[in-house]
């Protein structure tokens, strides 16, 4: 009989979920290999965490409603207060920490069973959100405002039993390449169809240098953002002109200078369209 005594689990899915996984780690645990897969699925709409964790960030004096799915209402952020849009943050970081706890709850799990020592963990994730940047407030890339970093960036944290603690790798890795990682970790080689390469080398301090670029894409609007380590460059299958921000000069993406540098604009879509011919050359 499995007892979990310290889970205590409230209606919200995401700890029932990781208490279903911390039940499966108990009854594979002497599995001589497994792979857990964990989707939590959140933060995502409807915002709408336990007050615990929403008092964490909410205003007290703020007195209008909580706007759980805001794009329900609007996608501009114009058509929100100022307030509303405050809380609206709030409500979306008590998701997060919610979140957080209780993939700390499954990491503790992990130690309390005796399997961290021989136990990779990887968190990561599929998009952001906007919360007004850009005058947006939504996840999808909107006609006024295409992809950018505060949809395209996420999280991507691994615990691993003989790994750097603290390491920060400042460089770029896309979602391809997880996979390609996932083999080296585990000493596999990936299918030649695999189109990421591992990052591994980069965490362990093997190598020093990660891609050259990297792209990100919303097919249905196709729209396509292109990133190295010193461009961002939003690219609209031509309804619309092109963008480019130069990071060091400006980090969230507020000015467009795509006119000023129409050479840059062109490395940027020939990359992209270099992508798309290796894409083509793959055998799925």
């Amino acid at each position: 009989m499995v007892i979990l005594e310290t889970f205590n689990v409230p209606l919200f899915p995401w700890p029932r979920t990781i208490t279903q996984a911390a039940r499966w780690l108990e009854e594979n645990r002497d599995a001589k290999k497994f792979l857990l897969w964990v989707e939590l699925f959140d933060p995502h709409e409807p915002w709408d965490p336990p007050e615990k964790y929403y008092n964490i960030y909410r205003n007290p004096n703020y007195n209008g409603p909580n706007i759980i799915a805001p794009w329900f209402h609007s996608i501009l952020a114009e058509d929100f207060e100022a307030e509303e849009l405050e809380n609206i943050t709030a409500l979306y970081a008590g998701e997060i920490s919610l979140v957080d706890h209780w993939v700390g709850e499954l990491v503790k799990k992990i130690k309390d069973l005796g399997l961290n020592e021989e136990t990779t963990v990887i968190f990561t994730s599929d998009h952001g959100t906007m919360l007004g940047e850009r005058g947006c407030v939504t996840k999808h890339p909107a006609i006024n405002n295409p992809l950018s970093q505060f949809i395209t960036n996420v999280p991507l944290i691994i615990l691993h039993p003989d790994g750097p603690r603290g390491a920060v790798v400042n460089d770029l890795v896309w979602s391809p390449d997880f996979m390609p990682t996932c083999c080296e970790l585990l000493g596999e080689d990936p299918p030649p169809t695999v189109h990421g390469r591992s990052f591994w080398g980069l965490v362990s301090g093997q190598e020093t240098e990660g891609r050259e670029f990297v792209i990100s894409g919303w097919r249905k609007k196709k729209f396509y953002y292109v990133v190295d380590r010193d461009w961002r460059f939003v690219f609209s299958d031509n309804t619309r002109p092109d963008e480019l921000y130069r990071i060091v000069d400006d980090p969230e993406e507020k000015r467009d200078i795509a006119s000023q540098h129409p050479e840059v604009c062109d490395i940027m879509r020939e990359r992209l369209e270099r992508f798309f011919q290796d894409t083509e050359s793959l055998n799925p």
